[in-house]
């Protein structure tokens, strides 16, 4: 049986959608911690919202996470 080989990244690599379709590569999102709330990228919270929340945060953890179980839903 063949190997199957797939490229994954995390969604700070900000590739176009048209790259991501042509060569079928897998984007996990990144979640980010902002006052105890968890948003997930391009889900919860994008690049047009996210400086307006980060500056009226009392709290913005700098720990960006994807998850491990993100990524192993792909293997």
């Amino acid at each position: 049986m063949g190997e199957k080989i797939a490229i994954v990244t995390d969604s700070t690599a900000y590739l176009p959608q048209a790259v991501i379709d042509k060569f079928e590569i897998y984007s996990v999102a990144l979640s980010v911690t902002i006052d105890g709330k968890s948003y997930v990228e391009n889900k919860d919270i994008d690049e047009s919202n996210f400086y307006n929340i980060v500056k009226e945060a009392k709290f913005f953890s700098n720990n960006f996470s994807t998850g491990a179980r993100r990524f192993c839903s792909f293997v």
